[in-house]
């Protein structure tokens, strides 16, 4: 083993026997040492490192090398591993409020025709209100969308503008904080201090319960609810740095004589966490 520092490389052979700071330096103590810093891995990045760090009073939560958070990770992987998005074959998406690191790495997919959206984001290709898009109908194979309904009023409506742009056949991949049994909702509710008290932000406009998969399914949406950091190994979920209580929505647009809304037959079935009629 040669470690590298600013007077050039060393061996390990010479290190050995050696002390650091009062510690005996042996190959075995470096190889431990190195495998500690890289510990942890960002699958947006693809970066290693020895631990993530503190963010939205989380302790481990964001990568320090791209920015990403849980849900950023965990969608990346559900996407890498469950969806056919990297299979390699022309493919249409539309993301919603996107995010600088996955925007980058969206981009860099060249058989993705890729459109970001968002009604005041700087970094958004188009600047739309997502319960009014100016888009065509089925125009998309798939879409993205993360955290971005529980600012929006009329989620409902947003979510059949999504519906309505893709394919049948195509797929959305769609997460937001679930934190409790029932949505609660208040539109009379308006100051940002009051909704910071009852909804957790300043500018969210309600706390979505499990029921968000029926107002998904009621804009047409065939759906799987999906405890996916779950379903990983502890070892993967802690290398990941993933919140093992974050549920992803993957809905589809049945196709025509297809799947009746509400039924993912065949979809992701190992994962399956069925939703309740």
């Amino acid at each position: 083993m040669v470690v590298t520092g600013p007077a050039g490389s060393v061996s390990s052979s010479t290190l050995a026997g050696s002390t650091l700071e009062g510690r005996e330096v042996t190959p075995t103590s470096l190889l431990k040492s190195f495998t500690k810093r890289r510990a942890h891995a960002c699958p947006v990045c693809e970066s290693r490192f020895a631990g993530f760090q503190p963010a939205h009073n989380r302790p481990a939560a964001k990568c320090p090398g791209c920015g990403s958070l849980e849900r950023h990770r965990l969608a990346w992987l559900f996407l890498q591993r469950e969806t056919d998005l990297f299979a390699g074959r022309p493919l249409s998406l539309l993301h919603a409020a996107p995010e600088p690191m996955l925007k980058k790495r969206f981009r860099a997919l060249n058989h993705l025709e890729y459109l970001s959206i968002d009604i005041e984001s700087p970094i958004a290709d188009e600047k739309m209100d997502m319960t009014q898009l100016d888009l065509d109908d089925e125009t998309f194979d798939c879409t993205y969308c993360s955290h971005v309904l529980e600012h929006i009023p009329d989620d409902r409506a947003a979510m059949g503008e999504l519906y309505r742009i893709l394919r049948p056949g195509g797929w959305g991949l769609l997460l937001v904080p679930i934190l409790r049994e029932t949505t609660y909702e208040d539109p009379a509710i308006v100051d940002p201090a009051d909704r910071l008290e009852a909804f957790g932000q300043a500018d969210h406009v309600r706390k979505y319960g499990r029921d968000f998969a029926d107002r998904l399914q009621s804009v047409g949406f065939s759906v799987e609810e999906i405890p996916y950091a779950a379903t990983l190994d502890r070892q993967t979920s802690a290398r990941y740095g993933l919140d093992v209580k974050e549920l992803v929505h993957f809905c589809r647009k049945p196709r025509a004589g297809g799947e009746e809304p509400g039924d993912a037959s065949g979809v992701l079935e190992s994962l399956r966490s069925p939703v309740r009629p």
